[in-house]
């Protein structure tokens, strides 16, 4: 993590913000860990890294062993490999698992994204990925520990099986205004498409997918 004054100046150069709910533009995306450590903290469990773009829902979802920068940065590779569109923002929680000097420099040198990060005690700074958390983790894993590598291979087979469920066939809503009426906010939100849909129509594809978005995901 490198020394403890180095690594405090280095989140301090990130800034504190939260992804605008009304971007547009695919590839912003809100970073979780969510912990398989059942009731207790100790030793080495397993984690799911989460990204949630902003704009349309997609989701990616993948196992470590640990969180070391050695593992974290494994996952991160596989998830960009198999994205089907370039990661612009990374926006993670304060925790040093993401905030090390390891895994900001293969960000900003690798991914070449920018970064950002929520503010202390905000939880609703990555409301979108903390939501998922529940809906495509919890709900699915439950929270018992696992820490094993054989339960983090199950977790990756469940993990790409979801991948394709939830990417494309999965309706999701997403707010499209707010409105105030008689002091309290109206929220309207528009018709539910599965992520895949909607990176389609935001790259300009309409109704018709261009080809070379289902080819790079196989």
């Amino acid at each position: 993590k490198g020394p403890p004054r180095q690594s405090f100046a280095q989140k301090q150069s990130i800034p504190m913000r939260r992804i605008d709910w009304a971007e547009r533009q695919p590839g912003h995306f809100e970073v979780d860990l969510v912990h398989h450590c059942g009731l207790s903290a100790d030793g080495q469990y397993a984690h799911t890294l989460q990204l949630l773009d902003v704009a349309t829902g997609w989701s990616e979802c993948v196992a470590v062993l640990g969180r070391s920068y050695l593992v974290m940065q494994d996952g991160f590779e596989r998830i960009s490999r198999r994205l089907p569109f370039e990661i612009r923002e990374l926006h993670p929680d304060n925790g040093s698992e993401f905030l090390n000097a390891h895994l900001v420099c293969y960000w900003q040198d690798k991914v070449q994204a920018d970064l950002s990060r929520s503010r202390p005690y905000h939880k609703n700074d990555n409301r979108f990925v903390e939501e998922n958390n529940f809906s495509l983790v919890r709900a699915y894993v439950g929270y018992g520990r696992l820490d094993s590598v054989a339960h983090t291979q199950l977790l990756n087979q469940l993990y790409d099986l979801l991948w394709l469920y939830h990417n494309f066939f999965q309706p999701v809503m997403r707010l499209s205004e707010k409105q105030w009426q008689e002091h309290r906010i109206i929220r309207i939100y528009d018709d539910a498409l599965p992520p895949f849909d909607r990176l389609r129509c935001e790259s300009g594809g309409g109704r018709t997918a261009p080809p070379h978005f289902f080819f790079r995901m196989f």
